[in-house]
């Protein structure tokens, strides 16, 4: 059996132009008509942006992200032989979808030394549309992941879903009125997953839990 697991992961934000959701979105949802707040609304709608795809374990605009995957055998009893050869192919979920590109896939064997540029379609192949699953088929313990992700309103990316958009203004909504006490007690409550009630139950639905 092979269980792969995260060594390393860097993501970063390449998102070019606004947040998904607007000052003037965030306003009208707020029903603020002066600008005096204005600065802190606008970190607001970030964290609050960063909140939900945190909860989510999904990205809401667009991120490079750089994966290390280490792909260790597992044997099934402590009676059984040490595998010979690893299975054909080490398969998971790409995180943080929904997955725009795949860049490049490098494998990188026990000894450290070999190195494989993988090719689509020959060393690894993809599976779905926007949360794509991978499939490495050569048996090196590490592969280097590098790949685009994020809804967003460009050109050939998947838009933010009305339900997820909603719940960035609820999450900001609770934000702002509690001003940093979520020992409020009322229906937009902070939930132990750091998000408030009004938010998780729009984003629930969006909320991936991936095992690699």
């Amino acid at each position: 059996m092979i269980q792969n697991t995260f060594l390393d992961q860097d993501i970063q934000e390449a998102y070019v132009g606004q947040e998904p959701v607007t000052l003037d979105d965030a306003k009208r949802h707020l029903r603020v008509d002066f600008d005096d707040d204005d600065l802190y609304i606008s970190a607001l709608i970030t964290a609050s942006r960063q909140a939900i795809e945190k909860f989510c374990s999904i990205s809401l605009v667009a991120k490079t992200v750089t994966l290390t995957v280490q792909a260790d055998e597992q044997q099934k009893s402590v009676f059984s032989q040490p595998f010979q050869v690893r299975e054909q192919f080490n398969q998971f979920e790409l995180p943080y979808g929904p997955v725009r590109s795949v860049s490049s896939v490098t494998s990188i064997d026990t000894d450290g030394m070999t190195i494989l540029v993988c090719s689509l379609n020959s060393d690894y192949f993809l599976i779905g549309k926007s949360f794509q699953t991978i499939k490495i088929s050569n048996n090196f313990s590490n592969n280097i992941l590098v790949y685009t992700v994020g809804y967003g309103p460009d050109a050939g990316a998947t838009p933010v879903p009305p339900q997820l958009w909603l719940a960035i203004l609820n999450e900001l909504a609770y934000r702002y009125e509690s001003r940093g006490e979520p020992q409020n007690i009322r229906a937009t409550a902070f939930t132990e997953e750091g998000v408030s009630q009004a938010a998780r139950v729009l984003a629930q639905p969006f909320r991936r839990l991936t095992f690699i």
